[in-house]
């Protein structure tokens, strides 16, 4: 019987032998593929959509397996997204493919009963490996390279990999993200085909560059990922990112150290810290507005840290200052300072304005005819400034008394 790393996806996969069964009572054989059995196989827990694959053609999966419950999504390719009890799953009808028209999809594609030629369109040897509804595993590749290359922890793409990068580029970041997550390495000609044929990179749209290096940068071992992405010259055509993988890929052994203690590398601190060394970062991918934001406030702090760090403590708050520190660090342009930073916002007089033992209705009760404008805020940034570096204690009558005679001084 079928065993998972966890009890949601071994739900999920006894939810996945039950379509295998309903579609092979039907008379239409069918397998789990691709991930979900190469992370079985090597004891990973599975957070991704199970993948089935059947010789059933489209409108024989929507008749057996609840049409009204169905998602068609590209039924010219013959693939649908079914929410089966409470499970989502991706179902394929085994196909063949034609030439490459956009490098990314095929011209045409064309069912077939054979689950071999189905396998040859698949990228990498290693997600070709099937399950049945029992848990056996099958490896339909000559010499059964897919088990092969799971056990020797090797990157290799189906047929020549130079015909397959050419048909599409998108590949090249596939195999660079699953040597990321799974810590295996390229195969020779596989990384051959790399060097030739990694200025097709140019074909693919921001979107899916934004979406592969995301998925890089968030598995273990994105640092040799980018070394392997240098050693192949690709950072050379990802110009918006080639000077942040340079500078992660060969961080000094203490630096690598620090962020492999953290398990991955943060989003915010790649992201940020690519801003910093390109400024065409935010137009280059498609960032929603927040994060664009986030990354925006990060590369400007970065800058200006330690201008006011009491200030910048209070209104970035630490968890964004400890980033920028982290970034300067890795930057190179200061010290490593976590300690220093956390001491200082630990024994701040104030930490969030709600702390400001002040009331500005009261202030104005005393300034009748003065009208409401921009020196307010430029007066509370003058008093927090204050009371954060201890020249007038976070006293009432104090902080109301100071206001008052600037607002004097002001009007004079």
């Amino acid at each position: 019987m079928l065993k998972a790393q966890n009890m949601k996806h071994s739900n999920q996969l006894k939810t996945a032998q039950k379509i295998i069964t309903i579609l092979k009572t039907n008379g239409f054989e069918a397998f789990i593929v691709g991930g979900t059995v190469r992370d079985y196989l090597l004891k990973i827990n599975a957070n991704e959509d199970i993948d089935i694959t059947t010789a059933a053609a489209p409108q024989q999966i929507k008749l057996l397996l609840c049409p009204e419950k169905t998602t068609q999504i590209k039924i010219n390719y013959g693939s649908f997204k079914i929410t089966f009890e409470n499970y989502l799953f991706e179902i394929t009808t085994y196909r063949k493919e034609g030439t490459y028209k956009d490098y990314r999809h095929p011209s045409e594609i064309f069912f077939t009963k054979n689950i071999h030629q189905d396998l040859l369109r698949r990228d990498f040897t290693i997600n070709t490996l099937l399950m049945d509804e029992t848990g056996k595993i099958f490896d339909f590749t000559p010499e059964k390279q897919g088990k092969k290359d799971l056990k020797q922890g090797l990157i290799r793409t189906i047929k020549d990999p130079f015909i397959r990068f050419q048909e599409d580029p998108l590949r090249i970041l596939r195999a660079f993200y699953f040597q990321s997550k799974l810590g295996f390495c390229i195969e020779k000609t596989t990384q051959k085909a790399i060097i030739r044929k990694n200025h097709l990179l140019a074909k693919i749209s921001s979107q899916r560059i934004y979406e592969n290096i995301e998925k890089i940068i968030t598995h273990k071992n994105w640092h040799q990922t980018f070394k392997t992405m240098i050693e192949t010259k690709t950072h050379l055509f990802l110009p918006q990112l080639n000077q942040s993988i340079l500078c992660l890929a060969y961080l000094h052994e203490t630096k690598l150290k620090y962020i492999q203690a953290h398990h991955k590398l943060k989003r915010r601190i790649f992201w940020s810290m690519s801003l910093l060394l390109n400024n065409q970062i935010l137009a280059s991918f498609p960032f929603t507005k927040q994060k664009k934001k986030s990354y925006q406030n990060i590369a400007s702090l970065s800058l200006y840290l330690w201008e006011n760090i009491t200030f910048n403590l209070f209104k970035h708050g630490l968890k964004n200052c400890l980033l920028a520190n982290q970034i300067n660090y890795l930057l190179q342009k200061e010290p490593y300072a976590a300690a220093k930073i956390q001491y200082i916002y630990q024994y701040l007089p104030i930490k969030t304005i709600t702390e400001l033992n002040f009331s500005w209705q009261e202030v104005l009760k005393q300034l009748p005819h003065k009208p409401k404008g921009t020196w307010i805020k430029h007066t509370q940034k003058q008093l927090i400034t204050k009371v954060l570096n201890r020249e007038i204690p976070n006293i009432k009558e104090q902080l109301i008394n100071f206001v008052l005679s600037q607002n004097q001084i002001l009007d004079k």
